[in-house]
């Protein structure tokens, strides 16, 4: 039986989270700590329930997966190297999230279990896709306004780049959250709510300033049609290319990343692209200085004060000299983070990771169109991991976590609802395992 109450927390909670992730996207993290919450209720609840009937309840698996104990093994080995991070309270604070985050994504598909049943999901469906598409409305009338809109509603964003900083996140968390709720309007049979938050998704990436989440968007769309042809392969390629990227991104930039090169592509990159440009060759370089171990977790923030002083091309001014900070806060690829931060031992770790996820995700029987979709949705969120943000950040790593979760619960079979209700055990892979990809 549902508690009305806490059924009401939810809901608020998942509605509020696209408004969040807009205007203050670092506090999403509140959002889904309350959904988190209530599945400390569920749990409490069914503990009790359990007890009166003399039997056992167990939160965490009682044979844990290879795949559940490889994935503990990352944050394990990200806190054993604190102890040589050069940034060790920044360090301990990602490696902390990561912890936290995790046993919260346990909590969390508890939560969205309790509403599992076909009259919940409909609601959730209906009520979150509304959330998203209000938010998408606030994106394209601020594109098409100009950007004369945010700062009616936000004040202290007057600035172009405040607003583009607060925006492009939230685009991002739109866009996972619009696919996934597409996917699930199309398992209950609401096409026209699917076509339109396909529309309002679509529109809302394009017109924004969000280079990350267009290049995810795309990805994700051919990933998806490539899914209809090749079937499973579609999503073997996604985990294979990813993994090799991870692997050969440092020995690729060390040597492409010239300065020969740099003068050919500079007019016709921005200067974002350029700045990612020297920010990559650097890491490159710093990777090798410690390849097996790494630098330890956080250590980029360690080499916030490195500067170069080179000629960058800024338009309609031509070649100007400037001195640029080489890298703010984190190298913007989570390939170079993991070698940098983690070493080689990260890297393994990641790589069994994915390779035992994906293997996870095969046992699973879907049609070509939910098959298609769980596809676009991993290509389009590893895509994001690739050129933007830190993945340590607490906020993007519990997006990731509520959005493996939400596929989850909205798109598991029958047979898996009937082996969640009788084992509760069975739950708890599938977060930690679909934290980008869906069911």
């Amino acid at each position: 039986m549902g508690s009305k109450p806490r059924d009401a927390i939810v809901l608020a909670s998942l509605v509020s989270l696209p408004f969040v992730a807009l205007f203050a996207h670092s506090q999403v993290i509140i959002p889904i700590g309350l959904l988190a919450l209530m599945g400390g209720w569920v749990l409490w609840e069914d503990r009790r329930d359990a007890g009166s009937r003399g039997d056992p309840y167990l939160i965490l698996p009682s044979r844990p997966s290879v795949l559940f104990m490889v994935g503990v093994a990352f944050p394990l080995w990200a806190l054993v190297t604190l102890a040589w991070s050069p940034s060790p309270t920044a360090g301990a604070r990602g490696a902390i999230s990561m912890v936290v985050i995790a046993l919260g994504g346990v909590l969390c598909v508890r939560c969205l279990n309790s509403l599992s049943d076909p009259i919940h999901k409909r609601r959730l469906v209906g009520l979150l896709s509304a959330a998203v598409l209000a938010g998408a409305t606030v994106v394209i009338l601020e594109a098409l306004s100009g950007g004369l809109l945010l700062p009616l509603i936000k004040p202290s964003l007057l600035s172009l780049e405040d607003r583009v900083s607060s925006l492009n996140s939230g685009v991002i968390i739109g866009f996972l959250l619009a696919w996934v709720l597409v996917m699930g309007a199309l398992e209950q049979g609401r096409r026209p709510l699917a076509g339109g938050l396909a529309v309002g998704m679509v529109l809302m990436v394009f017109l924004s300033n969000s280079e990350s989440a267009k290049a995810a968007l795309i990805m994700a769309i051919s990933t998806g049609v490539a899914s209809l042809l090749l079937g499973r392969w579609a999503l073997r390629l996604v985990f294979l290319g990813y993994g090799m990227v991870l692997v050969l991104t440092p020995f690729v930039f060390r040597h492409i990343l010239t300065d020969t090169l740099f003068r050919e592509m500079a007019p016709s990159l921005p200067f974002s692209l350029q700045h990612r440009f020297i920010m990559w060759r650097h890491v490159s370089e710093w990777v090798f200085e410690h390849p097996i171990l790494g630098w330890g977790i956080g250590s980029s923030r360690s080499f916030e004060h490195e500067r170069v002083v080179r000629d960058f091309f800024l338009g309609e001014f031509g070649w100007v000299q400037k001195s640029l900070q080489v890298m703010p806060i984190h190298p913007h690829n989570a390939s170079l983070q993991i070698w940098l931060d983690l070493g080689v031992v990260g890297l393994v770790i990641v790589i069994l990771f994915l390779f035992l996820s994906l293997a996870f995700l095969e046992r699973r029987e879907r049609s070509r169109w939910h098959q298609a979709g769980v596809t676009g949705l991993t290509a389009g969120g590893l895509v994001v991991t690739l050129g933007t943000f830190s993945m340590w950040q607490g906020w993007l790593m519990a997006s990731a976590a509520l959005v493996g979760c939400l596929s989850w619960m909205l798109l598991k079979d029958r047979e898996s609802a009937s082996q969640t209700t009788d084992s509760p055990s069975a739950v708890i892979p599938s977060p930690t395992t679909e934290a980008m990809g869906g069911q």
